[in-house]
């Protein structure tokens, strides 16, 4: 028989909370179902009480203190104790949006660097790998050097050697070009001085973030790929020759051509190219069928095509960089325009949520584009489908911005009932607040989960599936994934997806999933719920999250400014209250009392990166453990904010004492003694020359 329902409180028999304090009350109570029905049954006087609720026709409001950015300056102090991993953090807590981007960040991390490490090698398409690619090229610019002769075109083919040869040579341990490679004396010189002023003047090749900091291999494998992507300037005239001789040399050389594709068509894939900047195949377009060779000896073929390049881009790129998503997307917005004052990742987060909205990207999208899109979620969760659910106060929108500098109606379907009127009489009082696995964004999770499916195919169609099976995935400790990078990347995808049902389940929200999208939504869904039971048995959750990245120079006019540095302090703990705005749909049954329904916020503990950008004084590199150090021994934000600030002014040595006038005082005796010395060996030599006069 269905008990009558109060939904204003009276005097009450006992008291029954059904909420999620704990994560285990969490997972315990709703598993990895996917309804949106929730079903408690409690004892109370006279019989058993269930409660049923349906949150199909509930909304909610989103909370979280305000909480202003610290700033670089010395003194600024925070009281939130920060840990150097989500692993470290203590107690029960509401995983994450950043949680679970950890995850996934370290799958990408990971695959991306056993994948750079292989393109070293012979793999798949590229039978030769970079560095055999890039050697066959230098050959091919030599060959073409030694039979021209003018001299216009010899000084472009030397310099377009002397950009390879720079490649070659931060590629090797040894840190030189290959002899045999025979060079053109003009390019290895060139070449010699390049490599050292590009290490040198460019902060971003002294410090590697992310996976390049994990051992000296991928560190050069970063500062090659760096250096093959940078810009050749068009309005330069040599540069724009050097380019236009890089070009005919890949396109007139078949086998160059092919593992030049492959090696670019996995480059693009995974890091786009970047905007503004001319690719190979805009400079093939722009030759119009013209050979390189002979326009090179055209100085007004030259100069017409410097203009017609314009639409091209200023820049021409060789190859796209790789790196992490949310450090390239900054830098080349901030490559488009100016420095701002302020924040760069701020600036940018202002510019993205200025505007209209990035489209679903399509299908063969650049991998890039799919992480900014989901990105944008954290800056424009108002343009999500469960906007129609969910509102978000300031302060959870503060804090949704933050996340993204950390990396950017009802429910169609039939209403649920009305829930009866009330009876009245003395009944069991019953708090109920909302019931969450995990922090709420699905649209965000969705996103992601995409994103991954997206790097997997990627992956897959550059390097084929038997290659991928056969690479492992790499850790920061120099540890191999269990699993090949083919099935990381299919498990990362499912995790996500899972994520986002999950998700919408815990709001009454219906999933939207495309055609076959998801093969079995219960396995993604049981696949996400153990791990949120389990996350922190995860090997990669207790990995150090703290890590500072050098974004560029604070001022691009006066490097002694210092270099703007986004920096990772730890993670610190953030309360999020999540409240009903309207009630979900409920009924009582089991007992003959009634039962008096209070519904109160849920608040849960929430870990989140702590981010901040400081201008590091001088030159001087900062690297991980020194970065790391200055954590562990200023804890505090704002202490290591200031600890920051005042480490690059001490790279300058201190001035050598002066030596002391004593010290500098002539020792005659021994003067004299010298001078003695000097006398008798040469009255000796005379004496030994006389002597072989006389026989």
């Amino acid at each position: 028989m269905e008990a009558n329902i109060n939904s204003v409180g009276k005097k009450a028999v006992c008291v029954v909370v059904i909420s999620a304090l704990a994560a285990s009350a969490v997972f315990g109570a709703r598993e990895a179902s996917l309804s949106t029905a929730r079903r408690v049954t409690v004892q109370a006087d006279g019989g058993e009480l269930t409660v049923n609720l349906d949150d199909r026709s509930a909304t909610f409001t989103v909370s979280a203190p305000a909480r202003s950015a610290v700033k670089a300056e010395p003194g600024v102090t925070v009281s939130t104790a920060i840990y150097p991993s989500f692993g470290a953090a203590p107690g029960p807590s509401l995983p994450s949006l950043e949680l679970a981007r950890w995850r996934g960040l370290a799958f990408e991390e990971g695959a991306l660097a056993a994948v750079e490490l292989k393109l070293e090698e012979a793999v798949g398409p590229l039978v030769a790998g970079r560095g055999g690619f890039l050697k066959a090229l230098a050959l091919k610019l030599k060959a073409a050097y030694e039979v021209e002769d003018r001299t216009a075109s010899r000084v472009a083919f030397a310099d377009a050697q002397a950009f390879v040869g720079t490649a070659i040579a931060l590629s090797r341990a040894d840190g030189k070009v290959p002899p045999e490679l025979g060079l053109a004396s003009e390019a290895a010189s060139k070449a010699a001085q390049d490599k050292e002023r590009f290490i040198k003047e460019n902060v971003l090749a002294q410090v590697p973030g992310g996976r390049y900091g994990w051992g000296e291999d991928l560190k050069r494998i970063y500062l090659t790929s760096l250096w093959l992507g940078r810009g050749f300037e068009r309005t330069d005239e040599r540069e724009f020759k050097a380019a236009l001789a890089l070009v005919w040399a890949v396109e007139n050389d078949s086998e160059l051509a092919r593992q030049y594709r492959a090696l670019a068509g996995l480059c693009d894939a995974l890091a786009g190219v970047p905007a503004g900047t001319a690719s190979v195949a805009d400079y093939v377009a722009l030759l119009a069928g013209r050979d390189a060779v002979t326009v090179l000896k055209e100085l007004g073929t030259v100069r017409a095509l410097l203009l017609e390049a314009k639409d091209k881009g200023e820049f021409f790129v060789f190859l796209p960089a790789l790196g992490q998503p949310e450090v390239e997307l900054i830098r080349r917005w901030v490559a488009r325009g100016e420095v701002p004052e302020g924040s760069w990742a701020e600036a940018y987060a202002a510019a993205t949520s200025e505007g209209e909205g990035a489209p679903a990207p399509a299908r063969n999208a650049p991998w890039p584009d799919y992480m900014a899109y989901a990105w944008e979620v954290l800056l424009k969760p108002e343009a999500t489908p469960e906007a129609a659910k969910m509102t978000w106060d300031e302060g959870y929108k503060v804090r949704l911005s933050e996340s993204f500098v950390t990396s950017f109606d009802q429910v169609r379907g039939r209403a649920p009932a009305a829930p009866p009127p009330a009876a009245g009489g003395e009944g069991v009082a019953v708090d109920v607040t909302p019931d969450l696995r995990l922090e709420p964004l699905p649209e965000y999770y969705v996103r992601m989960a995409r994103a991954y499916a997206r790097l997997g195919d990627i992956l897959t169609a550059e390097l084929t599936p038997a290659v991928l099976e056969g690479i492992r995935g790499r850790r920061e400790r120099g540890a191999a994934a269990t699993e090949s990078v083919a099935a990381e990347a299919a498990d990362i995808s499912e995790l996500f997806f899972g994520l986002y049902l999950l998700s919408c389940a815990d709001v009454g929200m219906a999933p939207s999933l495309r055609y076959a999208e998801v093969a079995d939504r219960a396995a993604a869904a049981t696949r996400a719920h153990e791990w949120l039971a389990n996350w922190r048995a995860d090997q990669d959750m207790a990995t150090d999250v703290r890590e500072a990245w050098p974004l560029g120079p604070a001022d691009p006019s006066n490097p002694g400014k210092g270099t703007v540095y986004r920096c990772v302090l730890g993670v610190r703990a953030v309360d999020v209250e999540v409240k009903y705005d309207r009630k979900p749909s409920f009924s009582v049954s089991g007992t003959t009392r009634t039962a008096d329904l209070h519904f109160k916020p849920a608040k849960y503990t929430v870990y989140v990166p702590v981010i901040v950008e400081v201008v590091v004084p001088g030159s001087k590199p900062l690297t991980k453990t020194q970065f790391r150090n200055i954590c562990n021994e200023h804890k505090a934000e704002g202490a290591i904010v200031a600890a920051l600030k005042e480490y690059g002014k001490r790279e300058e040595p201190p001035p050598e004492e002066p030596e002391p006038e004593a010290d500098k005082k002539v020792d005659t005796g021994m003067v004299v003694l010298v001078v003695v010395l000097a006398v008798f060996a040469l009255i000796a030599i005379i004496a030994l020359a006389a002597s072989r006069q006389r026989y």
